[in-house]
């Protein structure tokens, strides 16, 4: 928040009476427009109201004649329906895909997802050199279910696991606990 010395506010209330708007003394100060309208609404005393004459505005139709345009449901200014605005906007109206264009991209979403989870499951190269895979259905409690296969393939009961002699309460074989689990504490 800026404390204004005194000599400012009196520089700016001088350009308030002198007719200036808040915009070109907000620019003067390097403030916005805001500021400025805060400060002239704190300080009635340095701003008054009727200080800055006003500049007449259009003439104002009589209220018989307001009615009439009200029901007809134009304005006498541009015989346009309602309040609208007179001139089309500038900006330009976002086009929308069509049918064909959202089924080619949702097909792409649904591949590319496929892609990644088949990478995700690939572990082809947890395998442990030396040993043989057992199918899931014959693995016993004992025995390492970790399955081994590439993300490719379908998953089963007849699945590939590891089949090694599991940890104590654990799934999997102490080779690939230590894969499979990190410490609580450890970032490595």
């Amino acid at each position: 928040m800026t404390r204004w010395n005194p000599e400012a506010l009196d520089r700016m209330a001088k350009m308030y009476r002198g007719g200036e708007t808040l915009a070109v003394i907000a620019a003067a100060f390097d403030v916005s427009r805001g500021v400025i309208a805060g400060l002239v609404s704190r300080n009635p005393e340095r701003f008054p109201k009727g200080a800055v004459p006003r500049k007449p505005g259009p003439p104002k139709k009589p209220a018989s004649e307001k009615a009439k345009a009200a029901k007809a449901g134009k304005t006498a200014k541009n015989g346009k329906a309602g309040r609208g605005r007179g001139k089309a906007p500038t900006h330009q109206q976002p086009t929308y895909p069509t049918a064909e264009d959202e089924a080619l991209a949702a097909a792409r979403r649904i591949e590319a997802r496929r892609r990644a989870a088949i990478r995700a499951y690939d572990t082809r190269h947890m395998q442990i050199a030396g040993s043989k895979t057992v199918p899931f259905i014959d693995c016993g409690e004992f025995q390492c279910r970790l399955i081994i296969t590439a993300g490719e393939d379908a998953l089963g009961p007849d699945a590939p696991c590891c089949g090694r002699p599991v940890a104590e309460d654990s799934a999997y074989c102490p080779q690939h606990l230590k894969l499979m689990y990190r410490k609580p504490g450890r970032a490595t």
